[in-house]
């Protein structure tokens, strides 16, 4: 059996990452794309031989299983809800939404029209990240104190997205712009994953300091949780040099990994209490690929699994990045209800 999927926007992250997947796996078939711009309904059809749309209505009208909206950040609430009310089953990009209350609309309407909802959090397979949280995991450096977790560079994002849309609409607020949605949707549930605790509070800094005049090109959070456990996370675009992708201290050792590209991560611990340097582990990068999303998602629509990246998830990391806007503009603390 195969499920017929469909593509809600066919630019950068369609091409480089949801259609190159969906085409080599066994299980889907993509059907169509659905885009407003002529030239990438063009593309599409040269390139993968499919039909294109550029009325939503017809294209949801093909019966289709599985859509994947991979537009621009601001319009993931509207076309979520049409997909939804169709009773059709949606993966949707990351951020799912600009904020909390349209993720909650989102997901309570998914669950009225019993449709499979997810999002693309695909940096929980990212080989830093996976390495990381096997050796976390493993409680070899005994109770966690705190996490640093960053991704920095010195680069405009400008150009990662069509020419025939707008190759800048990362930096623009109408477009839901800005690396706190943008880059810091995965860091957040990244730690959420790790940390088995929930988060209490958040300080958060932005800043527009080269790239945008609208939305920020950096920012850092550092954000409580109710065991006392800290993590800082910072994602920058200005960044001439860099710092370790990740650093965890705990009471027996520490984690730390300063190339999230090549590795390794590095472990120093004492079993003891502590209270030596301890003897030090150097761990290879273990791989996982971004199929496994997919994999899971063909099983979900089979009944055989639950998504990975479940709605309820995928609302706690919308808490936190609503809590750390709002924790930037006041400049002081703000608390995370869940």
């Amino acid at each position: 059996m195969s499920f017929k999927v469909g593509i809600c926007g066919a630019g950068r992250i369609a091409n480089d990452d949801h259609i190159p997947i969906i085409k080599r796996m066994r299980g889907f078939d993509l059907k169509a794309v659905y885009d407003i711009t002529p030239a990438r309904r063009s593309y599409s059809e040269r390139v993968y031989g499919i039909k294109s749309y550029s009325d939503l209505d017809e294209f949801l009208d093909l019966g289709l299983d599985l859509v994947i909206i991979s537009s621009p950040s601001s319009t993931h609430k509207q076309l979520a809800l049409r997909v939804i009310n169709k009773g059709v089953n949606l993966i949707v990009e990351k951020p799912i939404a600009l904020n909390s209350k349209d993720a909650r609309e989102i997901i309570e309407s998914a669950k009225r029209k019993r449709v499979l909802l997810s999002s693309y959090h695909n940096r929980r397979w990212d080989s830093d990240f996976i390495t990381v949280r096997k050796i976390f995991d493993e409680g070899l450096i005994g109770k966690p104190l705190s996490l640093e977790s960053r991704a920095l560079f010195f680069g405009s994002l400008v150009g990662y997205g069509v020419k025939e849309f707008d190759t800048a609409w990362r930096y623009k607020t109408r477009y839901g712009g800005g690396v706190l949605l943008d880059f810091g949707t995965h860091l957040v549930d990244q730690i959420l994953q790790l940390v088995k605790d929930k988060p209490c509070s958040v300080w958060c800094h932005t800043a527009n300091a080269v790239w945008s005049k609208e939305v920020e090109d950096y920012f850092k959070c550092v954000i409580r949780f109710k065991s006392g456990f800290i993590a800082q996370l910072e994602t920058s675009q200005v960044s001439r040099y860099t710092l370790p992708r990740w650093h965890i201290t705990g009471r027996n050792g520490a984690i730390v990994c300063d190339d999230w590209i090549k590795g390794p991560v590095k472990v120093k611990y004492d079993t003891s209490a502590g209270r030596v340097a301890g003897k030090e582990r150097i761990y290879k990068f273990k791989k996982a690929g971004k199929d496994i999303f997919y994999r899971n998602i063909l099983r979900a629509l089979e009944k055989k699994e639950k998504p990975l990246v479940t709605p309820e998830e995928i609302y706690n990391v919308m808490v936190v990045l609503e809590a750390a806007r709002e924790s930037a503009r006041l400049s002081e603390e703000v608390k995370i209800n869940f």
